[in-house]
């Protein structure tokens, strides 16, 4: 049977193991979140390329250069988050601007009409896009149960919350048991190796 020396011995090892390893931890996670975009030449290349194309300067107009201050914004805005995706969709809607065709001509007209065309139905995709993502979505799946039951005459959510404040309470028991049986033991280490080991929580 161990000493209360040999006992105390190897609870200050375990302490500074413990002391040890957090710090470690807390040092890798801070190392890790360190982490900084760097720009792929593609991503070099769409930006340079569209910020020459859009760049406010270049507007004819008041209008027009308000327009253009807002796509660079976006512009760096996407390039700073690192956004790829967002780099590639702006760089083709402006590709297929109706703004980029000047000229009062039937033909510019007409080049215009089809290229607004083409936007309302790209715009249209993406809509229906983000209506099925948001239709899949746990949210309003729960919504659309929530709508059943009341249909049904029932308060799911009503039902949810009771079911989670039981859950608490249960949980709330359970801690308070745990709380007594660990000061059962601290008192029983601190009566039977006259140690207090509450600091080493």
């Amino acid at each position: 049977m161990p000493d209360d020396e040999e006992i105390k011995k190897r609870a200050e090892e375990l302490r500074k193991r413990a002391e040890e390893s957090t710090a470690n931890t807390d040092r890798e996670n801070w190392e890790g979140c360190s982490f900084k975009w760097q720009p792929t030449s593609e991503a070099k290349k769409a930006y340079h390329n569209l910020a020459r194309i859009i760049h406010p300067d270049l507007a004819l107009d008041a209008k027009e250069k308000e327009k253009r201050h807002t796509l660079m914004a976006k512009l760096n805005d996407a390039y700073s988050a690192g956004d790829q995706n967002l780099l590639n969709k702006l760089v083709e809607d402006f590709r297929d601007s109706p703004d980029l065709i000047s000229g009062d001509s039937i033909g510019d007209k007409l080049v215009r009409a089809i290229r607004q065309i083409f936007q309302v139905k790209n715009r249209l995709q993406e809509l229906r896009a983000e209506l099925l993502t948001a239709e899949l979505s746990e949210l309003y799946i729960l919504r659309k149960k929530v709508s059943a039951e009341m249909f049904e005459g029932r308060n799911l959510l009503k039902q949810m919350a009771e079911r989670t404040k039981t859950h608490i309470k249960k949980s709330e028991r359970r801690l308070a048991t745990l709380k007594d049986l660990n000061q059962v033991q601290e008192d029983y280490v601190k009566e039977r190796f006259g140690m207090d080991i509450s600091a080493f929580r």
